[in-house]
């Protein structure tokens, strides 16, 4: 196996350490080394990498950090996901399909079943899978890409942020619920409405809290 393959592996499954909740609030190289069985070249090329997408902070001497996003760069985000979210569920009315409703009926459905257990982890990410969905339906590849790096940037925070709080709200599930039944009736506009009045409450709530 190639060096390059090597640190796009270590690349692969510290981000997957990331966005499962597996990385506690820093982390030394030596302790990567030992959980991924790899040599230090690849994970630091990969810890480069990351630290250029601005998941980590690199400290000498003290170890690896999750970088907190600023409320600039939340706020910039979030306008960046509502434009993109709003313009792609106006756009699959010709694609969207009984199988396409059902996945997210189901996904509301157990979004409420993990908020009664409280698996905060679980909880955050059916909600992204949820949102991730509608970029599936309408196919863009680079709205997914740019989705995908957008999102993952605010799930780590969203997911700390959910821990600690817990899951005392169902509003924003009841809010999807209410998207899917506009979905249902093929009313894609009201569905765009729903989804850009969850979006705005979403964002109202993270600087409230």
């Amino acid at each position: 196996m190639g060096r390059i393959l090597l640190s796009d592996v270590a690349y692969d499954r510290i981000k997957e350490l990331l966005l499962n909740g597996d990385f506690n609030e820093s982390i030394s190289e030596g302790e990567l080394v030992k959980m991924l069985n790899m040599s230090r070249t690849p994970i630091r090329e990969a810890l480069k990498r990351l630290t250029n997408e601005d998941f980590i902070k690199v400290y000498p001497n003290r170890g690896i950090f999750i970088k907190e996003v600023s409320i600039k760069e939340t706020n910039d985000l979030l306008d960046l996901r509502l434009a993109l979210e709003t313009f792609t569920i106006e756009h699959i009315a010709d694609k969207f399909t009984d199988e396409d409703l059902a996945f997210l009926e189901k996904n509301a459905e157990e979004q409420m079943q993990v908020r009664i257990q409280g698996d905060a982890f679980r909880s955050v990410q059916l909600d992204l899978e949820y949102h991730k969905y509608f970029f599936k339906i309408l196919g863009n590849d680079h709205f997914i890409k740019v989705f995908n790096h957008l999102t993952d940037r605010l799930y780590l925070h969203g997911l700390k942020r959910t821990r600690k709080r817990g899951l005392t709200n169902i509003q924003s599930i009841k809010e999807h619920i209410g998207i899917n039944k506009a979905l249902k009736e093929r009313d894609f506009k009201k569905a765009r409405a729903l989804l850009e009045e969850h979006i705005i409450l979403g964002k109202e709530n993270y600087f409230q809290n």
